[in-house]
């Protein structure tokens, strides 16, 4: 997005996955973030990552984004909490948290993160190192949709992106995240 940063990401520098270093930019502002993503082509779909992350600091976090805009895109991702590494839901419409933001405290190691998109929601949930699969929440499609953003803060005709991201809210993340796979599957 916009001018990126090569050097926060990377095919090599961990084998056999793609490892993105996460800056002080967020999705909220308008600058290069830590993100690669795939336009969303489907009204009904599913994707899922699988993410290595171990957050040192509670304003650093990572994860997958549906996004539209600076303004308008939900996230489920991994930060630290209290001092607990947790899963989060978090959705942001107009620039403002619509909801409170839902956090799961998760064991270490990978997590995997799936979205599952409908015409009218999409459903957020993942799985820890346990194996324990759960459902965080719902956002709604049309909040990041031309019917409820219109033209106000610019072009949004080209549709949502489904993308991986890492940030440090404000300040570099010490640690990079490391995503072991990406899967995007239309479903019938």
């Amino acid at each position: 997005m916009r001018n990126p940063d090569s050097s926060n990401y990377s095919l090599n520098e961990r084998s056999g996955f793609f490892r993105l270093k996460g800056s002080a930019v967020t999705l909220n502002d308008q600058d290069s973030p830590t993100f690669i993503g795939r336009r969303q082509t489907d009204l009904t779909c599913r994707v899922s990552t699988s993410l290595d992350f171990d957050p040192k600091s509670s304003n650093e976090e990572a994860g997958l984004v549906i996004r539209q805009n600076d303004r308008f895109h939900y996230e489920i991702g991994v930060t630290l909490r209290e001092g607990k590494r947790c899963v989060f839901l978090r959705k942001m419409v107009d620039a403002q948290i619509v909801e409170s933001v839902q956090y799961v405290e998760i064991p270490d190691g990978p997590v995997t993160l799936s979205v599952y998109a409908t015409p009218l929601a999409y459903e957020f949930m993942f799985r820890d190192s346990n194996e324990e699969r759960a459902v965080l929440g719902t956002g709604i499609t049309k909040d990041l949709s031309v019917e409820r953003i219109g033209f106000d803060y610019g072009m949004c005709f080209t549709g949502t992106y489904f993308g991986l991201y890492t940030t440090g809210n404000g300040i570099p993340c010490s640690v990079p995240a490391d995503f072991d796979w990406y899967e995007y599957v239309e479903e019938q």
